[in-house]
């Protein structure tokens, strides 16, 4: 079968893809993720943010069977304080800041 889309892109998807459809796609896939990886990886980021006092922020990232280990694309850390939660803010911030990084980077995604 011949590839006739240039890239999949997952939006913060919980799921693992299956390593023989990684590749089903010209370029792989693209995961946005609420962590600034390397730190957080995995599906609690905000919760390990807080407890492991890491730098938070969000990440576009290839998809690898790892999990959250491809190559960075793109990053923005996002300032956290003593007042901050989990769910209430930290993740709702991440929500819109990978949002925003998705829709900057967009443009250079489709032209590699």
């Amino acid at each position: 079968s011949s590839v006739t889309h240039d890239f999949g892109l997952l939006c913060w998807w919980p799921k693992i893809i299956p390593p023989k459809n990684l590749d089903i796609t010209r370029l792989g896939f693209v995961n946005t993720h609420p962590s600034y990886l390397p730190f957080n990886r995995g599906k609690h980021p905000k919760f390990l943010s807080i407890v492991e006092n890491n730098t938070f922020g969000v990440s576009l990232h290839k998809v690898l069977p790892e999990v959250d280990a491809g190559d960075l694309i793109a990053q923005r850390e996002l300032r956290t304080d003593w007042e901050d939660t989990g769910e209430l803010s930290l993740y709702s911030r991440s929500l819109e800041a990978m949002f925003d990084l998705l829709v900057d980077t967009y443009p250079d995604l489709r032209n590699s």
